[in-house]
């Protein structure tokens, strides 16, 4: 199997066959093949698995040279979420990319953890493994899922989001670039926010944003623009654990916490 590298000029080659045939359907199943001189024809299937078995290789080669060891502990987490991850070489024995875990977003892939690695921007498959994964380890704590603004009845959105939870998650991802993120603590009512997004909020939720008091948080910084889903997940786990949030992120912070909650979300 090659890797994706060296099909870069079959692919384009199925794409523009596809685009001749003036069809809007992309099925990647669709029989269109490309043959490769001196080896053999490859389907898109074919391609997107080499696609794939480089990104798995990237993983695999990030875990083994992650050392949570050398990293360390941060010193403003030692009071709190401590509690180290698991070292790459035995990760590795847990990863079941071709499985899915049901979380309230739906069925989601194990295989989007891999956006756990390196610096990357966490998508929304990431971000919906972590935040199921506060959810599983707290009680009673909720999350807002999107599905919920599906509901007919204004009530019934109010509902899903206060039922049997003191605490609520709720992620934004604004501008489809950047997450931000809003703990509603049902018990003292009041909202804490990570970064400004009240305007949002006041669209979204108005009847409870105006019923609870509001608390920005405006000390906690990440150190990059790709850390912000790692940064909300942390924010987050500090709020329902009660712990203080720290104020400055290093990146050897944010490494540490990257290979923590990918080892927890794996089965």
């Amino acid at each position: 199997m090659f890797r994706h590298v060296f099909v870069t000029k079959a692919l384009s080659a199925i794409r523009t066959f596809r685009k001749s045939l003036c069809d809007d359907k992309n099925d990647d199943d669709d029989g269109v093949s490309v043959r490769v001189p001196r080896f053999e024809i490859y389907s898109h299937t074919d391609i997107k698995a080499m696609d794939f078995l480089t990104k798995m290789s990237n993983t695999i080669n990030w875990l083994l040279n992650t050392s949570t060891k050398r990293i360390g502990v941060p010193p403003d987490l030692e009071g709190g979420i401590s509690d180290a991850p698991i070292e790459g070489e035995a990760m590795i024995t847990r990863i079941l990319l071709h499985q899915a875990r049901r979380t309230p977003f739906g069925s989601v892939p194990y295989h989007e953890l891999l956006w756990f690695c390196e610096d990357k921007r966490l998508i929304d498959g990431a971000m919906g493994h972590g935040i199921a994964l506060l959810q599983r380890v707290h009680d009673g704590v909720g999350v807002v899922s999107p599905i919920s603004h599906g509901f007919r009845e204004r009530n019934d959105q109010i509902t899903a989001i206060g039922k049997g939870n003191n605490v609520i998650q709720l992620p934004l991802n604004v501008d489809g670039n950047h997450w931000c993120g809003v703990v509603v603590d049902l018990r003292p009512k009041r909202w804490e926010i990570l970064r400004r997004v009240q305007v949002l909020l006041n669209d979204f939720y108005k009847e409870l944003y105006q019923l609870l008091h509001v608390k920005l948080e405006t000390k906690s910084r990440q150190p990059d623009t790709s850390s912000c889903g790692v940064t909300v997940l942390m924010f987050f786990e500090c709020k329902i654990s009660g712990i203080a949030l720290p104020i400055t992120h290093a990146p050897p912070c944010m490494r540490f916490l990257r290979m923590r909650y990918l080892s927890k979300c794996m089965p």
